[in-house]
Formats: C-alpha cells, structure tokens, sequence
C-alpha cells in the first residue's frame, strides 16, 4: 500500500511537472526503482491517456519462407515490458522448434502456449529476434500471422512475392499470392501524405488531426514525420496500420501498398497565442490544411499568420466544410488574436416553432409534434412544461 501511494505521488508529480520536467524530486529519486517495482508497464509508449491505450511489444520484419513441406518465420520484436507476443500459426499449424535470441544471444526454449486461441510467448523487456518453423502435408491456401505484423517479406519456393497479399484479419493468402496477377507490378516505393487539422477553441484548447497516405512498393516501416502538435499530448490515435508517436511527436507507421487514412486527437497543455506546423523528415508534405472552431460564448478570436482558403476546392473531411479553413506551411505562425473574453453580444435566441397537435381518439388528451428551427446565441437548452412527457 506504501508503494502504490508513493507511485500515485510520483505520478501525479510528473503530470503536474508537465513542460517543466518529468524528473521526480531530488530526495524522491533514490526510491524510484523501488517505487516502480510491479509497476514496469511505466515504459511502455502510450497511444492515448487511457491505461489500455498502452502497446507494450513493437513487431518488426516478419521473414517467411515456404515450401511443400512447411514455413520458416523469423521475427524481431521490441519489447517494452513483459508481454505475450503471437506466432506464425494456430492451434491447427503450431510452430515447432521456436527459438529466443536475446540482443542476438540464443536463450533457452521458451514455452509456446495457446493464448486467446493463438500460439504465444511471453518475454520480458528487450530487443528478440523469433524463430520457429510450421509442417504440413499440404500446403494451406492461407497463413494465420500476427496481426500486428505489416511488414512481410515473402519467399516461396526460393522465389520472392514482391507483394504479399494478407489481410487486416491475419490472414497471408498463399494460393492468390502464387498466382502472378495477384502480385501486381511492382511500382516502386512511393508514399505520399496530406495532412488536415481542426483546431478547436476549448479549454483546453484542442486538434484533431487527420492523415491520408497513399502507399506503394513492398511493405516496410515509414518514419513520416511530426503528427503530434507541438506543446500537446495524445487523446486518441485511431490506425489502421500499426502505428506509433515517437517521443518527440513523429509518426512512425509499418506500411503496405494502399491508401490510408489515420486519425489523431490531442489537446494542449497550455493557452498557445500561435501554432506551427514542423516538417521534420522528407516524407511530410510541404504544407497542411487547417481549419478553425471557435467557441463564441468562451471567447473571440481572430486568425492571423496565414493565408485563407475556399475550403469547396479542398478535400476537406465533410464535417469541416463550414469552417474557416487556412494554409499552413513550415514558415507560417498561425496565431490565434484574442480580441474579448465571454459572449459580448446583445443578440438572444430566435427560435421558431411549428407545432402539430394530434387529438386522441378518447378525447381526454392530445399528442404534440413540435418543429424547432432557429439559433441558439445565449441558453444552449429549451426547456418543457413539467406536464409534457417527452416523445
């Protein structure tokens, strides 16, 4: 009970400490390893500010190599904390013969088990390489894999599959992948990005953030660039490749050939007067698209720094059409003028209302359909008569 109240404290110190430092006072730090002892999920990235928006094993290339006879699979892994990593196979395909290498160091045989219906290893802290081999008198048309894997790199038969066909269920078509037509034609590696944020006035103030990237060539691992708003932290990152915010905010993706849209959600850790867009790697586009959701009972603002755009020749996500939009780029400061504080105006609500009444056939009572159409400037709420029940 000590231990976890001083985890909670050191905790809480951290959070409070945030833009400051996120080191523990000078007579705390002699207890921090007993501090985090049970509690070694501390290391493991985050990808949003829940407890179960951690990802503690980061897959890396999975290398297959098939005959008639069976699979060979090698497998890297990092591993922030102890965690079951998923194998080639399944409870019909289990993996013989799998080996550990610790920092490329053989261990001793782990035990392979059945966890959540999928042949698993639990390994602590480190960076393996996984090997193993599957067997069969024929060969399967599919291949259960990780699904956390994206990056394959496929031989069959002593021939390379420039591009593996596996689907988000994990599933690796080996039948389809034979078939020439299947592969395609190898279009070399390209990617290209958009980027669009909403940047919403609340307090604290908040950005939602969304990519577009269109994928060609043979799976591989992407560093794309700063996704993270500088000075935010995560909320929420919704992927449908694995993915992953590196400390300082880039985004780094495990790609296959296709077109891909990723969702961001980050609020600020303080009041920001200006906004900027950081293109750290080659990858990133030259320039993002913005738009702008004030909130005009908090306050009123005024955008300046960068130029406007008429957001019905962009290819803004539906719901951001009506919003001011702008173009962003590596030298523009989006600031954000405060020009009053509070709802200022002198306008009230001009609601109409169109009302239909519909007697019963008793006579004792009647039902009401109400049509309301107008704006709300002051009390966001209507308020009913206690004797109307509400439909």
């Amino acid at each position: 009970m000590l231990r976890f109240a001083l985890f909670m404290l050191l905790t809480l110190h951290s959070v409070a400490s945030v833009g400051a430092t996120a080191e523990p006072p000078a007579e705390m730090a002699k207890w921090k390893d007993w501090i985090l002892a049970g509690f070694s999920e501390h290391t493991c990235p985050y990808f949003g500010q829940t407890a179960d928006s951690k990802k503690c094993a980061w897959p890396g290339t999975l290398k297959l190599k098939i005959d008639g006879k069976g699979a060979e699979f090698t497998q890297t892994w990092t591993v922030f904390d102890d965690s079951w990593l998923s194998l080639v196979g399944n409870e019909q395909l289990w993996p013989e013969g799998v080996n550990v290498y610790l920092n490329k160091k053989l261990q001793h045989p782990p035990a392979v088990l059945s966890h959540n219906g999928r042949p698993r290893v639990r390994l602590e802290s480190g960076q393996y390489e996984v090997t193993g081999r599957l067997r069969w008198l024929k060969q399967p048309q599919s291949l259960p894999i990780p699904n956390d894997s994206a990056i394959i790199q496929l031989d069959i038969n002593g021939k390379r599959v420039a591009l593996p066909d596996f689907d988000e269920s994990g599933r690796l078509w080996l039948q389809r992948t034979e078939n020439p037509s299947a592969q395609g034609t190898d279009k070399g590696d390209d990617v290209k990005v958009e980027v669009f944020r909403r940047i919403t006035d609340a307090v604290p103030l908040r950005s939602k953030s969304i990519l577009k990237i269109a994928v060609s060539g043979k799976p591989r691992e992407i560093l794309l660039g700063r996704f993270l708003p500088q000075d935010s932290e995560i909320l929420s990152l919704v992927s449908p490749l694995p993915a992953r915010i590196e400390e300082n905010g880039d985004l780094l993706i495990q790609a296959r050939s296709g077109t891909w849209e990723l969702e961001l959600n980050a609020r600020y850790k303080n009041n920001p007067t200006s906004l900027r867009m950081n293109r750290s790697t080659e990858n990133w586009p030259e320039q993002e698209t913005w738009t702008f959701k004030s909130a005009n009972a908090l306050r009123g603002v005024k955008i300046g720094g960068v130029q406007t755009l008429d957001p019905s020749q962009i290819d803004l996500p539906r719901p951001w059409h009506e919003l001011p939009t702008y173009l962003v780029t590596n030298d523009s400061n989006f600031r954000i003028e405060e020009q009053y504080r509070g709802d200022t105006s002198n306008s009230s609500n001009h609601i109409s209302l169109q009302r239909n009444i519909f007697l019963d056939f008793d006579g004792a009572g009647a039902t009401i359909s109400n049509h309301l159409s107008g704006t709300m400037d002051r009390t966001p709420r209507l308020s009913a008569q206690p004797t109307l029940d509400l439909g």
